[in-house]
């Protein structure tokens, strides 16, 4: 089974000559749908489009009403669109090569030779960055209709494509220009769960973290967790350009390490000042050790019969 099976299909989504057999790129199909596709869209949801794109179409059990079926539908083209890109990236640099017992041969004619190196490598790149593009806009298309795809709605395929306060490309790029690149955005997805676990959890809470990634998912974001991601999203953004290493077969951003790691710091400040200033609008932080010791330190005084110091503030004995 097969995604994009045949010339015709192909041609929908990307420019090529008619002249291209099946036979040159089907071998490179299932190798760009399990690298590419499988880790986002899931093993259930693929599984339905397999079905849909086979040669009688077939809808799953949960599709059960023109609205599903449709969205089904709009669901296989954005995942043709995006996988188109990505097969195509596999198999560019292999489609004249012929292995012979001269060893490898390349087939041309006089009318038609072979794109130089230089230009096979650019147009593999474009179309990494341009499958990437499209996997942005159908996991956008996902996140919007999750509640009526059954099979990707709390897939771990969902959750994990939403496991970061900062879920999408578009949020990032909105904070700082990117060029809307979803494979940079992946790739710097460890540098974010880093930043979570080792600056945003220990400041606010993991309660109050895990809470505003369940509100963050269910669409349901309470008033005061909206103002406080304001400055949570725009901390983790900075810090990730501060941390985040170069992409492979992107050109390197100039960036300014220093000044996004001040800029990071100093929106988590102000995160902190929120929450000390409403904590009871922040039930899970209040309760939390996070809110408690800061209490501790806080209500501290020295005594004439106390040895005891904070943080490098001796006694007065």
């Amino acid at each position: 089974m097969h995604l994009i099976k045949d010339t015709d299909t192909l041609q929908k989504y990307v420019r090529i000559n008619t002249d291209v057999l099946k036979e040159s790129f089907l071998p490179y199909e299932r190798e760009a749908r399990e690298i590419y596709l499988r880790p986002y869209l899931g093993e259930d949801l693929l599984k339905d489009l397999l079905g849909l794109a086979d040669e009688t179409p077939s809808y799953p059990e949960w599709a059960d009403t023109d609205e599903k079926k449709k969205l089904l539908t709009e669901c296989l083209a954005l995942a043709r669109a995006s996988h188109a890109r990505f097969m195509l990236h596999q198999a560019a640099p292999h489609l004249d090569l012929h292995l012979s017992e001269m060893g490898f041969v390349v087939t041309h004619n006089t009318q038609q030779s072979p794109a130089s190196a230089e230009r096979v490598r650019k147009a593999t790149e474009a179309f990494l960055e341009q499958g990437y593009a499209n996997l942005e806009i159908l996991l956008r298309f996902l996140d919007k209709n999750n509640g009526e795809i059954d099979s990707y709605k709390d897939s771990p395929a969902y959750l994990r494509a939403t496991r970061n306060l900062v879920n999408s490309c578009e949020l990032f790029d909105s904070i700082v220009n990117i060029e809307g690149s979803r494979l940079r955005f992946l790739s710097w997805q460890p540098v974010m769960d880093h930043i979570e676990t080792m600056h945003v959890e220990p400041l606010i809470s993991l309660e109050l973290t895990d809470e505003l990634r369940r509100q963050q998912r269910e669409k349901a974001v309470s008033p005061a967790n909206k103002a406080l991601l304001i400055f949570l999203h725009r901390a983790i953004v900075h810090l990730t350009m501060a941390e985040a290493p170069e992409v492979a077969h992107l050109k390197p951003m100039d960036v300014d390490k220093e000044r996004h790691k001040d800029y990071g710091r100093n929106y988590l400040a102000r995160v902190k000042q929120l929450l000390d200033a409403k904590p009871d609008d922040y039930p899970e932080y209040k309760t939390s050790s996070s809110y408690v010791v800061k209490r501790q330190y806080e209500s501290f005084q020295n005594t004439s019969d106390s040895p005891t110091f904070v943080f490098g503030q001796p006694s007065t004995t």
